[in-house]
């Protein structure tokens, strides 16, 4: 073994690496071990299990030809056959799809991590731990992130059986990438959660922002600000809501986001539109910043960013 490998792999098998590690693999059980059997978790999943197989089994196909189905974020063009891309887009852009379900489920997920365990004291007996605190808040996020994916991941598997079911041709691979950046939008927000658990002192402020937040996305309070900044649609790119929805309908040519069309056409705010141009020019006009690359970011961004600041702000918190 070389100089070089021999001193990388002496400070990675230092013993303060070491302990690190396993101060962050307790924590994270800890956490895991407080939902092992939660009915609150359990009666969580079914609730998201039910909405999702309702949303795809409650879709109707386009009749006629050449037909559009607009929806409040994302339209679909009529595809050839009775497609799976149907289920994809129920499960994206209904009432009850997740969509709007994540967004509460993430909040409330990420919420609590500092501020109920600030309120209750528990966080003192944590901090009196030989760990350091930014060990402390990773590993209890991380849990939270693993009990909220195996939540998520279960409620998909139930949508794809429900779409592998219902339609004529399904797509496994493009479902996988539903899946994935579902996923993604959903750790967006426990990241929210996170950052608001870490700026008040008291849960219920905390929970009263969560509540604004939520009230605030179910009636697109952003779409008002950005139009009456005048920067709509482009000032949408930095919306993760919308990054999902440019990342979902990437890999089908039916699918097509609400910004994506304004582009193109011409529109100053969100509202009912028609396909008045060609497909193609839709696709040809839509400038890089609505592209899947940057969309990609904006998430990435979206996670990293509130957690990053939710650790800065939680190693120079004062309990007292």
């Amino acid at each position: 073994m070389s100089p070089d490998r021999t001193r990388l792999f002496g400070r990675l098998s230092s013993p303060n690496q070491r302990h690190t590690c396993r101060a962050l693999a307790g924590v994270f059980q800890a956490e895991i071990r407080r939902y092992r059997w939660s009915r609150k978790l359990l009666l969580l999943a079914a609730l998201l299990s039910v909405s999702v197989w309702t949303a795809v089994t409650s879709v109707q196909p386009i009749y006629g030809s050449n037909g559009v189905r607009g929806g409040t974020y994302i339209s679909l063009t009529q595809p050839e056959t009775f497609d799976g891309v149907y289920g994809v887009f129920a499960l994206v852009d209904s009432w009850y799809s997740l969509l709007v379900l994540l967004p509460p489920v993430g909040l409330l997920f990420g919420y609590g991590t500092i501020v109920q365990a600030r309120e209750s004291g528990r966080l003192e007996i944590v901090l009196s731990l030989p760990c350091t605190r930014r060990t402390i808040l990773l590993g209890t996020v991380l849990a939270r992130m693993a009990v909220f994916s195996f939540v998520v991941l279960l409620s998909l598997a139930v949508g794809w059986l429900a779409i592998w079911s219902r339609f004529e041709t399904v797509s496994a691979w493009r479902y996988l990438v539903l899946s994935v950046v579902t996923l993604a939008y959903g750790l967006v927000w426990i990241s929210i959660g996170v950052a608001i658990s870490t700026s008040f002192s008291t849960a219920r402020r905390a929970a009263a922002t969560v509540f604004i937040t939520v009230v605030g996305f179910t009636f697109n309070w952003h779409e008002g600000v950005v139009t009456g900044l005048g920067f709509h649609p482009t000032g949408h790119a930095i919306n993760p809501q919308q990054a999902y929805f440019v990342l979902v309908s990437t890999p089908y040519s039916d699918l097509f986001p609400r910004v994506h069309i304004d582009s193109a056409m011409g529109i100053d705010r969100f509202s009912v539109s028609f396909f008045s141009t060609d497909l193609a020019d839709i696709t040809a006009n839509t400038p890089i910043h609505f592209s899947w690359p940057v969309a990609t970011v904006v998430l990435v961004l979206w996670i990293v960013v509130p957690l990053s600041y939710a650790c800065w702000r939680f190693e120079r918190m004062e309990l007292t």
